[in-house]
């Protein structure tokens, strides 16, 4: 079904649920505010496969993907160290790099329509063009571990690795072969970072189940404001760079293996899995992390952690880190390929939280156990308004009500995440998913080596 055809269903069907539905304001006018709902729930309440689209690639178990920001490309990389690009229009494989790295790659980040980064297990970052994929524009060295995450935030590639250090890039100021940088903040036991796309909150999770927001960011001063306020044991005068911690919701759930802020801002979701691999479940959590910036500290951060607290969070980590003498790393699972990662959760301490807060918890809802301790990216739609996780074979689309409404027009007595559709089409288990940044489309992939898209069927 072409577009236009697909445009006309969309629109006789709208039209027939106004005129039949109902959908009309207490004066008798068209009531536009409906229109819209019906429209966006007939659109995200009928995902399907995209047969079509359906294709596979040649990277290996799937790790993660990265959209271009119109949405036409679609970034594939996984447990071997290449490249697959994948043309989201036509559902073909346009381009591929044989050898990206020496290692699996972990990550993969769009800056433009054309330039993306990898981060791989070699601890290096590569910048390439989609133009001239023949070899890559840059090589950037700094991480002394495996490199986990890529943001791009104020003008900076933002990457962290498993070792504990966040290191900003400044593609503004390459000077031929070199890239200015500087560690932004080191935290034993780090385990993965996000951006907001307002880009004014950056979010840092660790293996014990914190997870640290910086509010009304500012790159330029973030390290010496954290250094400051770990010294001086209070805030520096700005009103940048406000810190809290969120607590895990459950002593028995720690590690946060995935995390992504809503497109708005509006919320953080958390994946998180439990420290003892024998007690099976995973959970994700939704978190309200919205502040009234013409508040005071008190009254806009009622959750914030004094410097007193996160003092103590941070020197618990020195401390555990310091005297362990095996130091976070993941292992290598007992997998089919030995190229597997595995978050090594059991041999953690049970270090009960630390002076935290707890968090304003909004929804919640049990994920599938199936591929214990394997990190399993889920991905907001492009409106927020739902949310595409994997689950054993394939992937559960959730939302915040069963009519796919925004998260800040849901009751408060809500508590669950609504289960929308739940889709299996791999022959193994999903690892990954992304979503389009600009319509109603998702990916996903896995230890098959497949990549299935899904969107309305219309």
């Amino acid at each position: 079904m072409g577009a236009l055809t697909k445009a006309k269903s969309c629109l006789e069907h709208v039209l027939h649920r106004g005129v039949h539905g109902g959908i009309r304001s207490n004066s008798g006018h068209f009531d536009l505010v409906g229109l819209r709902s019906t429209c966006t729930e007939y659109v995200h309440s009928d995902i399907a496969i995209l047969e079509s689209l359906d294709i596979a690639i040649d990277v290996g178990a799937v790790f993660n993907f990265g959209f271009s920001p119109s949405g036409h490309l679609v970034a594939a990389v996984g447990e071997l160290p290449c490249i697959a690009l994948i043309d989201t229009q036509r559902g073909k494989l346009v381009q591929s790099v044989p050898v990206a790295h020496l290692d699996c790659i972990n990550f993969t980040k769009f800056i433009n329509d054309y330039q993306f980064a990898t981060g791989s297990d070699d601890k290096c970052i590569k910048l390439w063009d989609v133009r001239h994929l023949k070899s890559e524009l840059l090589t950037l060295k700094g991480h002394k571990g495996w490199v986990k995450n890529i943001e791009f935030c104020q003008g900076m590639l933002i990457t962290s690795d498993l070792e504990g250090s966040v290191i900003a890039w400044d593609l503004k100021r390459i000077h031929k072969t070199k890239v200015p940088h500087r560690p932004l903040l080191h935290f034993p036991d780090l385990v993965r970072i996000a951006c907001s796309l307002q880009e004014d909150k950056l979010v840092i999770s660790t293996k014990y189940g914190h997870v640290l927001i910086f509010d009304n960011l500012r790159l330029d001063s973030l390290p010496s404001d954290f250094d400051y306020m770990r010294k001086k044991k209070h805030r520096p005068e700005s009103s940048y760079n406000r810190m809290f911690v969120i607590r895990d919701h459950s002593s028995k759930l720690h590690t946060t293996s995935s995390m992504k802020i809503h497109p708005k801002g509006w919320c953080l979701a958390t994946r998180m899995q439990r420290a003892n691999h024998s007690i099976s479940g995973e959970m994700m959590f939704v978190d309200n992390i919205t502040f009234d910036a013409d508040s005071s500290d008190d009254e806009c951060l009622p959750n914030t952690t004094s410097p007193e607290k996160i003092e103590a969070i941070y020197s618990s980590y020195i401390y555990h880190y310091a005297s362990s003498r095996s130091p976070f790393h993941p292992t290598l699972p007992s997998l089919n390929r030995e190229m597997f990662r595995r978050c090594d959760l059991s041999s953690c301490k049970n270090l009960s939280p630390v002076f935290g807060v707890q968090s304003q918890l909004l929804a919640s809802t049990v994920e599938s156990d199936v591929a214990q301790g394997i990190f399993k990216e889920f991905a907001f739609s492009y409106d927020g308004r739902m949310i595409c996780s994997p689950y054993r074979r394939g992937v559960r689309f959730l939302s915040f009500s069963k009519n796919f409404n925004e998260i800040c027009d849901i009751s408060a007595s809500q508590t669950a995440l609504y289960e929308s559709a739940v889709i299996s089409t791999h022959s193994h288990f999903v690892f990954t998913t992304a979503a389009s940044p600009v319509d109603v489309r998702f990916v996903s992939g896995g230890e098959d080596g497949k990549v299935q898209f899904y969107g309305p069927r219309l």
